[in-house]
């Protein structure tokens, strides 16, 4: 069966999580510089990122809530450099929450592949994250309007790797695996759950080069650039 259908995640597949994050803590610092006496921003920054990544994997295992999360990085950041103001941790991270989802740094070639592959297929998302936040990045970084259907685990009820996000995102398409590819930057969320479910083509983006965790069959790729899937997805003879 032919290519119809291209899946994507969004952070850190397309949306450059890392740019848009040390973008947003700066803006958040200068923000409440004030209320952290003494502190830098590479202090700051350099205590909230390692947290905030531990309580996301904790996230992902379902051990902690989205709300939790989202309040106790802050909480735990503030508490090393010396600050205990749950007060202040609110704060921030409302403002945090809305600040970070306006960041519109890509990933190095997204939009142009994107317009490439959008003339011969049909594009999706499929991501983890709040409904309201992932589309404010969409809009914001300027992609929005090239996806024919977004799914969000915040509402279809399911995080990947559970096969029932991909499930509703199918329906929600028209599409089925066999005549659909999947691209995707984490092993166990994204490559993992597209290869059991049969895509026609699982693409590892792994521009850090990461070892590979296990052998894989035919219709994985692995790509180091975003660019690689014009020549991957695209037949020669299409324009």
């Amino acid at each position: 069966m032919d290519l119809k259908h291209v899946f994507f995640d969004l952070d850190k597949t397309l949306w450059d999580h890392e740019m848009n994050l040390y973008a947003a803590l700066r803006r958040l610092f200068e923000q409440f510089r004030d209320e952290m006496p003494g502190i830098s921003l590479e202090n700051f920054s350099g205590l909230f990122i390692p947290i905030n990544e531990s309580l996301w994997q904790r996230f992902s295992q379902g051990k902690i809530s989205g709300p939790h999360l989202r309040f106790l990085r802050f909480r735990l950041c503030l508490q090393q450099l010396g600050i205990s103001s749950n007060n202040l941790a609110r704060r921030m991270s409302r403002t945090f929450m809305e600040i970070a989802p306006r960041g519109t740094a890509l990933e190095s070639g997204a939009m142009e592949v994107l317009e490439r592959l959008g003339r011969h297929y049909r594009l999706h998302i499929i991501t983890n994250g709040l409904e309201d936040s992932q589309l404010t990045k969409l809009r914001y970084a300027g992609i929005y309007p090239l996806f024919s259907s977004i799914t969000t685990s915040d509402r279809c009820g399911f995080r990947k790797p559970d096969p029932r996000i991909f499930r509703h995102a199918f329906r929600r398409s028209g599409a089925t695996p066999a005549e659909a590819a999947f691209v995707g930057d984490d092993w166990g969320i994204d490559v993992e759950p597209a290869l059991a479910l049969g895509f026609k083509y699982t693409v590892w983006y792994n521009p850090k080069n990461k070892e590979r965790p296990r052998p894989v069959s035919d219709n994985f790729m692995e790509i180091r650039h975003l660019s690689e899937l014009t020549t991957a997805l695209i037949p020669a003879q299409m324009p």
